[in-house]
């Protein structure tokens, strides 16, 4: 179920990580108004989940993947995962709600044995909804939205707390990279503390 955004705390909420597992946060209703929200008649039903968030600059999610490599059973849930992962992306990165405002989408990977496939991946099923959305599917190798960016994270069991030295960091480094990726190109984050994606 989608969280109820139309609480007073998300409305100054500038930075957002969503640790919620992956089967949860890609199937909340990212391109609709707030499902729970109590007021049905007021004005923030009208808004929209990212309306209800308008101060948003920074949005993450921990993907953890687990190892769909070993067997044909995982293999399945891995295609879900990039499935259902991608369309909660492009529809977010496509909101016109956030538009103006929104500076960096950060997919933090963990438990995963392939960090850089599973990026790979992910990141291309995505241009291919943004360029379904877009209504030119033979454009999407072209589409690249610098704001989308993975990480890797070895260590998801340290410095978990919003104020934490890694967390600020990982928000600073995924800033420049996304500076960085709109020049180059590129989809990958390598964050000092979130080691290691490699650029290509």
């Amino acid at each position: 179920m989608t969280p109820d955004f139309s609480l007073g705390l998300f409305s100054d909420l500038t930075h957002l990580f969503i640790t919620n597992r992956w089967t949860e946060w890609s199937t909340w209703s990212w391109d609709t108004t707030s499902p729970t929200s109590p007021r049905k008649n007021d004005a923030l039903t009208s808004t929209g989940v990212f309306g209800l968030i308008p101060k948003l600059t920074h949005l993450s999610f921990e993907i953890q993947v687990g190892k769909w490599q070993l067997s044909s059973a995982p293999i399945e849930i891995f295609q879900k995962l990039v499935m259902d992962t991608s369309l909660a992306l492009a529809t977010i990165l496509t909101s016109s709600q956030l538009s103006p405002h929104l500076l960096v989408l950060l997919c933090v990977l963990s438990f995963d044995q392939q960090p850089n496939i599973t990026a790979r991946m992910i990141k291309e099923k995505t241009n291919r909804r943004l360029a379904l959305q877009l209504q030119d599917e033979s454009q999407y190798h072209y589409i690249n939205d610098s704001r989308l960016v993975f990480a890797y994270d070895r260590e998801p069991f340290s410095e978990r707390e919003a104020g934490s030295s890694k967390i600020r960091d990982m928000w600073k480094s995924a800033e420049e990279n996304v500076r960085n990726a709109a020049v180059r190109g590129q989809y990958y984050v390598c964050l000092s503390s979130f080691p290691i994606l490699t650029s290509f």
